[in-house]
């Protein structure tokens, strides 16, 4: 019997270590200077204006800067080709663009985590040897939308958000 429950015991501790915890934002987390991912173009223009540039890549995508550090990703409906929404939105400078949750470029990284938590996945950023958080909203990284901020010398320098087709 004891060591029934001890074994019992063991299996426990080792399905926690076996199943790390996922910070998994909330969708309504998944926002960057006002901008909702899926949002229709439109709707971002009427809030900042005309874009700085704009560029369609084809049928599939497009992206549009506003100066030097705001860049959104636009994708067609697939019913309307004339119609884009907000597939991608970057900030890589100090331009005020804030997460739902005070997260700027700028914040420091004990911000960053009391914020969101422990980052459901890290690595190296080949571009600077700083580091990459993500937080997804959903379980499978591969199809859920996330959250990505990269950090050097604990500093948060630019701040994703995107749709993950997993394609």
């Amino acid at each position: 019997m004891r060591k029934t429950w001890m074994a019992c015991i063991l299996a426990g501790m080792m399905s926690l270590v076996a199943c790390p915890a996922h910070a998994l934002v909330d969708t309504s987390d998944l926002v960057l200077g006002g901008v909702t991912l899926g949002e229709a173009y439109e709707d971002v223009e009427a809030l900042y204006g005309p874009p700085t540039s704009r560029r369609i890549g084809g049928y599939w995508y497009g992206v549009i800067n506003y100066g030097d550090s705001v860049h959104m990703t636009i994708e067609p409906d697939r019913d309307n080709p004339d119609q884009f929404y907000i597939y991608g939105v970057v900030s890589d400078g100090a331009n005020g663009l804030a997460t739902p949750k005070g997260i700027t470029v700028g914040s420091t990284v004990d911000e960053l985590l009391e914020a969101y938590g422990a980052p459901d996945r890290t690595s190296v950023n080949r571009m600077d040897g700083g580091e990459n958080y993500m937080y997804y909203d959903n379980e499978n990284q591969r199809w859920g939308s996330y959250l990505s901020c990269n950090i050097k010398n604990g500093v948060v320098t630019k701040i994703t958000i995107h749709v993950n087709t997993g394609e």
